[in-house]
């Protein structure tokens, strides 16, 4: 039981750190960057909520 609980760990730490730098693959192109812009920029929901959040910061205004 122990041993199966720690391969699963390792296997999720391991998955973790493969989405973080699959994260930071993706967005140091910036074709992809681009693309996602657009798809938040298409998208009204989307757009509001970044609007939102982007008002929100101090350093924005």
């Amino acid at each position: 039981m122990k041993t199966a609980l720690k391969v699963t760990l390792v296997l999720c730490l391991v998955g973790l750190f493969y989405s973080f730098q699959s994260t930071h693959q993706v967005l140091s192109k910036s074709y992809k960057r681009l693309g996602i812009w657009n798809e938040i920029a298409n998208d009204n929901s989307m757009s509001k909520d970044m609007m939102g959040i982007l008002m929100s910061r101090k350093r924005v205004k």
